[in-house]
């Protein structure tokens, strides 16, 4: 079974489609003109929903005025939430065929990793204000979103009509739920589904919750294969050497303990990405400073399965050292030191 979400009052049983269009509209709206000005009601006509005010208050003290996303163009096309949600992401593509609804996947910063437009004429919208792969929508960019409240930390949930933050998103409403690793419980996507707010309807959370479960279960099902892989492609390397290695994916850092040593405390997500950059700019063969609580160079070597990266086996040293050892003798028996749950 998906997740629940807590719909707000009036929508309890989530039965009644109409109910959802009293949130977003018009005593919505101004309501959100007078927060704007400084003068919200201590008693409003129509309740703002506690989630949303306080999004709108940090939207508010971060200085947004308009949407005006800002582009990066280093994110992870072959991440594990990515791969994991394209069949998923495929099949409910087609199922929505020929209606207003937009797919959206962000990674836990709220950028924006994937799209797909059901109806293409929805597309010049999404375009006039920059909702595209490549693109942040974190909310002290862009204020009250969808995407950007489920991944602040909360369950899934939705963003109607003027309870936006700035006022260019009123005429859309989104539906979003976190993805999250089912071993680590670490947040590693957003699934969203936004259509315009004339086409709110209660039938979209379902399918919202569905895709989200379907996504985390092929999570666990990728991460089991991929995580075996890189531990067997660890184990050899460390048969073959008695340096400091270690190997790193998205979820997990395996040490040797000579590797364990020189590395120090490190934070997981920190190595990973500059593990992931390093394969990506090809600089691989070489090595390059790692950020981690000592000065340590490191040297990354790809670990492929399906023609994915899964992971990568990374080489140690300290920029004293030399870079090639002498005498290095195999090991009879991996030495190894975990830090993911199973460790």
């Amino acid at each position: 079974m998906g997740p629940e979400i807590a719909w707000p009052p009036g929508c309890a049983d989530g039965r009644n489609p109409t109910n959802l269009h009293t949130i977003g509209g018009r005593e919505t709206r101004s309501i959100w003109e007078r927060f704007c000005s400084g003068d919200y009601p201590a008693d409003p006509p129509v309740p703002v929903r506690p989630e949303v005010l306080a999004s709108w208050e940090r939207s508010l003290a971060a200085g947004v005025t308009e949407v005006r996303p800002p582009f990066v163009d280093d994110f992870d096309t072959e991440s594990r939430f990515l791969r994991a949600a394209r069949p998923v992401v495929d099949r409910l593509q087609s199922r929505l065929a020929g209606t207003s609804a937009c797919i959206f996947l962000t990674d836990p910063d709220t950028l924006i990793v994937d799209r797909r437009l059901a109806d293409h004429g929805v597309a010049r919208r999404l375009t006039e204000i920059s909702s595209a792969p490549g693109f942040s929508f974190a909310e002290g960019v862009v204020g009250t979103n969808g995407a950007a409240i489920v991944a602040d930390g909360g369950g899934p949930n939705f963003v109607l009509g003027a309870e936006h933050f700035p006022g260019e998103l009123h005429d859309l409403s989104c539906f979003a739920a976190p993805v999250r690793d089912r071993v680590t419980g670490q947040l590693v996507g957003v699934f969203d589904i936004t259509l315009p707010y004339a086409d709110t309807s209660n039938m979209i959370m379902p399918i919202v919750l569905q895709a989200a479960d379907d996504i985390a279960t092929r999570l666990g099902e990728d991460s089991t294969r991929s995580q075996r892989v890189l531990l067997e492609a660890f184990t050899r390397a460390n048969l073959r050497s008695s340096r400091p290695m270690l190997a790193v994916d998205g979820s997990m850092i395996i040490s040797n303990r000579a590797g364990s040593r020189v590395l120090g405390p490190v934070d997981q997500q920190v190595l990973w990405d500059g593990v992931r950059r390093s394969l990506r700019d090809r600089r691989s063969p070489g090595w390059f400073p790692l950020v981690a609580a000592e000065p340590v160079l490191a040297r990354c070597r790809a670990v492929i399965d399906g023609g994915a990266v899964v992971g990568a086996i990374v080489h140690l040293r300290r920029p004293a050292e030399p870079d090639t050892p002498a005498g290095a003798a195999p090991r009879r028996l991996p030495d190894t030191v975990g830090s993911s749950r199973a460790w």
